[in-house]
């Protein structure tokens, strides 16, 4: 899977890191918030938060990188299972090019789709925390 340079690996170390995030973002995350492991705050009041106490960005950045080491150790779980299926089946191992690519589909729209989500909200609280500061 590495290539021959540095640049090479660091590509690929990167681009795994990023594929981490993002299954942790897009599949972790709901499944933490279904489970009530974990509870978030109305996104306006994260926004309006972030404005008055700059902490709440930097423990917003920790909570991220703690959901990405999880993320890690769950993506090495499947990793794992998904070589022991290649070994065993041998449609599994025909298809897993097309199967990776499809899932890589899969999660970057979905975490382009969340992300839009984001900028809108943010978009909208800002907006309207502008009207209620020009009605005053």
């Amino acid at each position: 899977m590495l290539g021959n340079s540095l640049v090479e690996n660091l590509f690929v170390y990167y681009f795994i890191g990023i594929v981490v995030s993002r299954f942790g973002s897009v599949v972790v995350e709901p499944i933490c918030k279904k489970l009530k492991i974990i509870t978030f705050m109305p996104y306006d009041n994260f926004v309006l938060a972030s404005y008055k106490d700059p902490k709440v960005d930097i423990l917003s950045e920790t909570n991220n990188t703690y959901r990405t080491f999880l993320s890690l150790f769950i993506v090495y779980g499947i990793f794992i299972i998904w070589n022991a299926l290649i070994r065993d089946c041998l449609f599994i191992k025909r298809w897993q090019n097309l199967f990776l690519c499809m899932a890589l589909i899969i999660l970057f729209a979905l975490s382009y789709n969340k992300q839009i989500n984001y900028i809108n909200r943010r978009i909208k609280v800002t907006i309207e925390n502008e009207e209620k500061n020009n009605c005053m």
